[in-house]
């Protein structure tokens, strides 16, 4: 016999003496097949040492931790948890680390089928883009990111904020709101606050120094770009400060009925009072303090611009110019239907309170 690798001939022993054995142990040798291979395993072979497959219940920790050390808040936290939820409804478990073009545009689809805006589509894929960010720098992630399908931020679905509303339809629509919900929409209005930036307002952000008008001290926190702001009030806003905050929820109720009882369609949002604010405002010809009070991202321009109280102060008093809105009618309105049972409101504000 010759080896197969070698071509060398080699020699088996049968350890036998007997011929007749040897005849019989060769037989068997020759007739034995030979020793089968073993199957070739299919698939991926698994890594030991690899990392568990990341999940969107996972994006989300990693998210909700990120937010707790910029001290976001509540509404904001309650915001993600809303995001991560549809993200975990509509992408598929195997591709939630991966995600192809075709599959970000089968969940954009998916959710226009649900009634969903853009605006939220796109802050649902943000908060996905950004937890596969904070997963790769965990060490979770070692795949490229996945770009966002671009969206048009332009709703045209009726009932949508965003929509500018004239000086005739603020006034119609201000007269029909319940006290509380008043002070709110006359607070949104005169600052131009994200409703957001609204929800997070407390007592003690009202400040006064000597020779500024007062203003609210908006911490970093508490504004959406994360970078702190000061915000200019007049008298009228000084009132409306102290009888809305902490601002209720509740209101977008009543912005709705008091809508629905002028005659407005789509009722009027927290955003249409910002809009509100942006046009008024527009009219002073000072663009970058209307930058400065609405929060906006930086310029390059603005890296050499500082912030002037005093061109600030300019803003509200335009608005309430605008729609002829005096404090004398918003304390005289809330004085005589102030809800006292409220435990979590402070008192309705003396004269020495508003200058």
């Amino acid at each position: 016999m010759r080896s197969q690798r070698t071509v060398d001939p080699f020699r088996e022993s049968t350890h036998t003496s007997d011929p007749e054995e040897a005849l019989r142990i060769l037989d068997e040798r020759l007739s034995r097949p030979p020793p089968a291979r073993p199957a070739r395993p299919r698939g991926r072979p698994i890594n030991p040492m690899a990392p568990a497959p990341v999940t969107v219940r996972d994006l989300l920790a990693l998210d909700l931790r990120r937010a707790e050390a910029e001290q976001t808040g509540p509404g904001a936290i309650g915001g993600l948890v809303y995001a991560y939820k549809h993200l975990e409804r509509h992408l598929p478990a195997r591709e939630v680390a991966r995600p192809s073009s075709a599959t970000l545009n089968r969940y954009v689809a998916a959710r226009r089928q649900d009634g969903v805006g853009n605006n939220t589509i796109r802050k649902e894929l943000v908060a996905y883009r950004r937890g596969l960010v904070l997963a790769r720098d965990d060490g979770r992630l070692v795949t490229p990111i996945a770009r966002i399908p671009r969206l048009s931020l332009v709703d045209t679905r009726p009932g949508q904020s965003g929509t500018y509303r004239t000086p005739e339809q603020l006034r119609a629509w201000l007269a029909e709101l319940q006290p509380e919900a008043r002070a709110c929409a006359v607070l949104i209005l005169l600052t131009g606050l994200r409703h957001e930036e609204a929800d997070r307002l407390t007592p003690a952000m009202l400040r006064r120094e000597p020779g500024l008008a007062p203003y609210i001290a908006i911490p970093a926190h508490a504004t959406k770009p994360k970078r702190a702001r000061r915000v200019s009030l007049t008298p009228l806003g000084v009132a409306a400060f102290l009888m809305a905050v902490p601002l209720t929820r509740s209101r977008r109720s009543a912005y709705k009925g008091a809508a629905a009882r002028a005659g407005i369609v789509p009722y009027i949002h927290d955003r249409d009072l910002r809009h509100a604010f942006a046009s008024i405002t527009s009219s002073l010809g000072d663009p970058y303090s209307v930058h400065l009070a609405m929060g906006h991202g930086r310029t390059t321009a603005s890296t050499y611009q500082h912030q002037d109280m005093k061109r600030l102060e300019a803003l509200p008093r335009c608005v309430e110019e605008k729609l002829g809105l005096t404090t004398e009618w918003l304390t005289r309105v809330h004085l005589c239907t102030w809800r006292y049972q409220r435990g979590s409101r402070p008192t309705p504000p003396d004269a020495s309170q508003l200058c």
